[in-house]
């Protein structure tokens, strides 16, 4: 496989009786092959922790991992038997995905490993004469690296991968000394270990890569005074990690109270109910601003919007409508925050989005709002309330909320007063 895929189970014995065993990067993780005929489950938090992803598990909303800057949410269940059944419980960035669900079994939550690894990036394959499931990822090879640009207030390096990767850092605030390390990652080039870097913007002193057998370090001396932050954000093939350098004074403020509402259209199907919620939510002295959910709009005049409603047209039966929002996690948040930063196209823009202050408890409130109120005030019934780790709300920092109808229900006359009635007095704390 051009040298970039690694079998991570090789070879693993299993003694008749006993328990078979998977391992991901090198690590040993149970398997369990019973709760769900004819597919490997493995626990979560373990599976997550051996491939180097970060691990969220809720009650109400299930699993999200984080891992080579993409998000993955997955429904879990209470019995194997609704987990098999559900063949659409998988999510990444937003976008339904084929897999079964997760299990919660005696406190634990396993996934099924064939679904969640695919979704990820990987393969696995069942190895019949040691009776073993093995998952290959792809061995990531670091392919470019931009120099430390000035965005705004920061210093920034990009660093592109062709395969995700994991990243553990580490900062020595005695030596203003930072540690990024990639697990099993490679330079694509010789050329990119002894690279020279103009580091004449004053918040770093010295950067530096240094290979090993199994990881990839990038070393960096920060300035006095300065700080850092790192994002990740998936390409078609692999993962860009973003390292910001920023003077400690530059982070912080908060977004203005009359920033209007953004009202973001994501079909063509939503544009008559955007134009008349507009109407009735001005009437009620609510600012809008519509927009198309595109990566243009990142960079218009209100954007960092104290609210941003996204309406999607969708293929719910009608009378139906399901209600989304981010999870409150700050990784979750950071991610698309941080990638609109990338995305926009001006200064004025990127200190707009350095400034925003995550809110996450905003969008659920609202979220949970919309659907008890659409669900008791017409007749619409609420399918899905769920946090998901949606890019298009993401820029809101958690400030946001999806809405999904059907085409018939979205040029449902009588939807428009009471939603408007809704958002009114959910936004104005009435």
């Amino acid at each position: 496989m051009r040298g970039l895929f690694a079998a991570v189970v090789l070879a693993l014995l299993t003694c008749a009786g006993a328990q078979q065993q998977l391992s991901v990067n090198g690590t040993s993780v149970e398997v369990r092959t019973e709760l769900v005929p004819g597919s490997a489950y493995a626990p979560a938090e373990a599976y997550a922790r051996a491939l180097g992803a970060e691990y969220r598990f809720d009650a109400r909303t299930g699993v999200l991992l984080s891992f080579g800057g993409r998000f993955l949410s997955l429904r879990s269940f209470s019995t194997p038997a609704q987990a098999a059944a559900a063949k659409t419980a998988l999510m990444v960035d937003g976008r339904r995905v084929p897999g079964t669900g997760a299990v919660t079994a005696d406190g634990t939550v396993y996934l099924p490993v064939k679904s969640v690894t695919a979704a990820l990036g990987g393969q696995t394959a069942y190895l019949t004469e040691v009776k073993t499931v093995a998952v290959v990822f792809p061995r990531p090879r670091l392919t470019a690296v931009s120099p430390p640009g000035a965005w705004g207030s920061y210093e920034r390096f990009v660093l592109s991968f062709d395969a995700p990767v994991a990243v553990d850092d580490y900062f020595e605030p005695s030596l203003g000394a930072v540690r990024f390390r990639f697990r099993r990652a490679e330079l694509g080039s010789d050329e990119l270990s002894g690279r020279p870097f103009d580091l004449s913007g004053g918040r770093i002193s010295d950067a530096a890569f240094v290979p090993s057998g199994n990881f990839l370090d990038f070393n960096l001396i920060l300035q006095g005074g300065s700080s850092y932050r790192t994002f990740s954000e998936p390409r078609a093939e692999g993962e860009r990690v973003v390292i910001d350098v920023f003077r400690n004074a530059a982070v912080g403020g908060a977004v203005g109270a009359q920033t209007p509402v953004l009202v973001l259209q994501t079909e063509a199907g939503t544009h008559v109910l955007a134009q008349r919620l507009k109407v009735a939510l001005e009437s009620r002295s609510i600012r809008v601003n519509l927009q198309r959910a595109t990566p243009a709009a990142m960079d218009r005049a209100g954007f960092a919007a104290p609210f941003l409603l996204t309406l999607r047209q969708t293929t719910l039966p009608a009378g139906r409508f399901n209600v989304y929002y981010l999870p409150p996690d700050a990784a979750a948040l950071d991610f698309p925050v941080r990638r609109g930063a990338v995305a926009a196209a001006s200064d004025e823009a990127r200190a707009q989005l350095a400034r925003l202050a995550p809110a996450p408890a905003l969008g659920e409130r609202i979220a949970r709002g919309l659907a008890t109120g659409l669900d008791t005030r017409t007749s619409l019934t609420l399918g899905t309330l769920m946090a998901v780790p949606l890019q298009t709300l993401g820029s809101a920092a958690g400030r946001g909320v999806m809405l999904e109808l059907s085409a018939s229900d979205l040029n449902r006359s009588g939807l428009v007063a009471p939603l408007a009635s809704l958002l009114s007095t959910l936004l104005q704390g009435r």
